[in-house]
């Protein structure tokens, strides 16, 4: 039996073609001024879209749910994260983002993981429940790349392998603890930088 808790990604669940449509006609709108001339007002312009740009990557297409051989769950969002200790997580929700509650009474959001209004209509019928999670017994954590049950969503079996991977932490006897936050370094800089570099530009 492997000693680690098997690496798994989950999302985004939601907006990735919408995100990938709105950076390609971010690269689209500024290769078209820049060709066209590269005058003061095109600069301008292509700095706005250069920083919607990072804004739609950091929110739309960064965000994820990644279970961490380490014993670890990390939430990554639009600028800031959750590191977890697997140990800890006792309950999962998923509703529009995945909330994480640990043993410290800790509560944490990922937006990587959620459902859609339509998903969260039919999950609040009675028939359904409300797509929250409880610790044990969860099913054996799958292997990257196994398809998931055909009867279940994206998000319900993202937090269904959660809670079998934080069993799966607790079995190997790793150490709980409370979340901290990390933050996207290269996306604020990024966003910082070309927000400064238009407001100059603007000024100048």
């Amino acid at each position: 039996m492997s000693d680690s808790v098997p690496a798994q990604r989950f999302g985004p669940t939601s907006g990735t073609v919408t995100g990938v449509l709105g950076l390609v006609l971010c690269a689209g709108a500024a290769a078209a001024l820049l060709v066209d001339d590269v005058s003061a007002a095109h600069v301008r312009t292509v700095l706005v879209l250069l920083a919607v740009a990072v804004l739609i990557w950091a929110f739309m297409l960064r965000p994820r749910v990644l279970i961490e051989p380490a014993g670890t769950l990390l939430l990554r969002n639009g600028f800031t994260d959750w590191r977890i200790p697997l140990a800890s997580v006792t309950d999962v929700e998923v509703r529009a983002v995945m909330t994480v509650r640990t043993s410290d009474d800790g509560r944490y959001q990922g937006a990587g993981v959620g459902k859609s209004v339509r998903q969260l209509a039919r999950a609040n019928r009675p028939a359904t429940g409300g797509g929250f999670f409880r610790l044990g017994p969860p099913p054996a954590p799958e292997a990257p790349g196994k398809p998931k049950p055909t009867d279940q969503s994206d998000a319900d079996f993202a937090a269904a392998q959660v809670l079998a991977a934080a069993q799966r932490a607790r079995d190997l006897g790793l150490a709980e603890g409370p979340g901290f936050r990390l933050y996207a370094v290269l996306e604020i800089v990024a966003f910082a930088a070309a927000v400064l570099a238009a407001v100059i530009a603007f000024v100048v």
